[in-house]
């Protein structure tokens, strides 16, 4: 019976923890329907429970001031003083023993014996929270429970239901665990008998009891029972809470017995309570379940609870917990570094593409730009040059028109050898062929502005050809510009040119014979002047 009780104490313990003191009220609300609910509903106060700490704290300077007005503790109402040092009770041990030692001094000079047992009690029912044992042990000791009255022997039971609880979790890997818990059990079975079942906190100790007895079924129906009429800002309420996460924990239902211990830290928050227990309970939980977040914001909100109420055995508590939220919650940060350092990696690289693409874009709107430039400049020389090639078949048919009337009248004076000899001179068809290549010359160098170094680039280096001084293509050029023009009969460039069949050829073979590549010089050549 022993052993299986003091398993229960690793359920129960926190549960104990929690001083049963006077709360004020605070607001009643609905209970939150899940534990993501509770969780979210408990980040929102988190962040508060100072301000309702700081109202706590008024309210007990005012009761301070109260005392101080009758002259102190020695001439207080002593139940008075007891109501001060339990509200001390859940935000300053250090400050709630002080009170009920000066309580225990005032009732031993006033002969007080009541009340003296009452403030020895309370102080034994915190000692443990500052490691202070033997004391505790000698206060429950050197009492006779079967002397009190009926309210004093009910706060000898709890209190020392609650210290002894205490004391075992304190000594939890020593053989004096189990001994303590086997007295916290007896206590909790003296209070069913003293209280009876008609009371109603009755079945907060029944469900304690069933499950020390491992009846969790009956526990968690008694409890519940119990929780159905009680408000969160009940003094009752965290502890049957915590009763029935401590069921559910053991019938291997983490999500609801979750869901109690954090409807504990909230009843705590929302009274103002700076106990840490649930809240280290909570964010040990929530650390197994996976949320390493908010473990690690609870366990940080529970120490800082501990050094502001100066629970000292407590903070041991936390101390194994938080080592290990804290190193998982740094390998956290280290991969979210990581993942981070990634992430800008991968924004620099999309950034350069970006850049690259940008770049590309501009070159390509300049290129078209360009070419846009060139097809305008192109049109314009067009314009120009269809314009004297116009005018030239003007001139060429004025020409013509002259001819035929110089024609006409020479047969008619029947000066026939004359016009034989001016026809056989050339002397128009020279005129003529000598103004149509300025026109050509001047045109296809306009439209080809680097034609000549074109070519040039496809011939050896000192093979190169050059325009004449008076700035018109040689014969060589002319050939070449034809080719790139699509004529590639040399027949029709003799007629053109006015020269022979075998000057042509000749020309073209020494053309190529000058190429620095033979076989792709014909290709190269209509690639001229092409935009890219």
């Amino acid at each position: 019976m022993l052993i299986g009780r003091f398993s229960f104490l690793n359920r129960i313990v926190v549960s104990l923890l929690l001083p049963l003191v006077f709360c004020a009220v605070c607001r009643a609300d609905d209970l939150p329907a899940t534990l993501d609910d509770a969780i979210k509903r408990l980040d929102k106060a988190l962040p508060l429970r100072y301000e309702k700490v700081a109202r706590r704290f008024a309210r007990i300077d005012s009761m301070r001031d109260v005392v101080e007005s009758v002259g102190g503790v020695k001439n207080a109402d002593f139940s008075f003083v007891e109501n001060i040092g339990v509200e001390y009770s859940s935000l300053n041990i250090d400050s709630a023993l002080s009170v009920f030692d000066s309580g225990y001094k005032a009732a031993l000079e006033r002969g007080d014996s009541v009340a003296a047992v009452r403030f020895r009690l309370r102080m034994a029912r915190i000692y443990p929270l500052k490691s202070i044992v033997k004391e505790t042990i000698n206060i429950y000791e050197s009492i006779d429970a079967l002397e009190l009255d009926s309210a004093e022997r009910r706060l000898y039971y709890d209190s020392g239901r609650f210290s002894y609880v205490l004391m075992a979790s304190m000594y939890s890997s020593t053989e004096f665990a189990g001994e303590y818990f086997e007295r916290a059990c007896l206590f909790n079975d003296s209070l069913m008998t003293l209280i009876g079942e008609n009371d109603s906190i009755y079945k907060l100790y029944l469900g304690t009891d069933y499950l020390n007895k491992k009846q969790y079924s009956l526990s968690i129906a008694a409890l519940n029972d119990l929780l159905e009429t009680l408000e969160m800002d009940n003094i009752v309420f965290p502890e049957t809470a915590l009763l029935l996460s401590a069921n559910y924990a053991e019938r291997g239902r983490t999500e609801q017995a979750l869901y109690y211990t954090a409807l504990v830290a909230l009843s705590d928050i929302e009274c103002g309570y700076l106990s840490s227990e649930a809240l280290r309970r909570l964010g040990t939980g929530l650390y197994s379940r996976g949320d390493n977040k908010h473990a690690h914001r609870y366990l940080l909100a529970s120490q800082e609870n501990i050094a502001k109420t100066g629970a000292v055995m407590r903070s041991g508590l936390v101390a194994k917990s938080l080592p290990m939220i804290v190193g998982t919650h740094r390998d956290e940060e280290r991969r979210f570094t990581r993942m981070l350092i990634i992430i800008i990696v991968c924004l620099v690289l999309i950034l350069s593409l970006i850049f690259v693409i940008m770049y590309n874009h501009y070159r390509s709107l300049k290129r078209l730009r360009r070419m846009k430039d060139n097809l305008e400049q192109a049109n314009q020389i067009k314009e120009v040059y269809i314009g004297r090639f116009l005018s030239l078949c003007s001139i060429c048919m004025d020409k013509l028109d002259d001819f035929n009337r110089i024609v006409g009248r020479k047969i008619v004076a029947g000066q026939v050898d004359e016009l034989l000899s001016m026809v056989k001179s050339g002397k128009m068809s020279d005129e003529y062929s000598h103004q149509f290549y300025e026109v050509f010359d001047d045109a296809f160098v306009n439209i080809y502005p680097t034609f000549v170094d074109d070519v040039n680039k496809l011939l050896e280096p000192d093979k190169a050809i050059s325009l004449s001084e008076d700035g018109h293509l040689p014969p060589e050029l002319r050939i070449i510009a034809l080719m790139r023009l699509g004529l590639d009969d040399s027949a029709q460039m003799a007629r053109f040119l006015g020269l022979s069949l075998n000057t042509v050829y000749t020309y073209r073979n020494r053309i190529k014979s000058r190429a620095r590549n033979r076989d792709t010089f014909d290709s190269d050549i209509m690639n001229i002047g092409i935009l890219s």
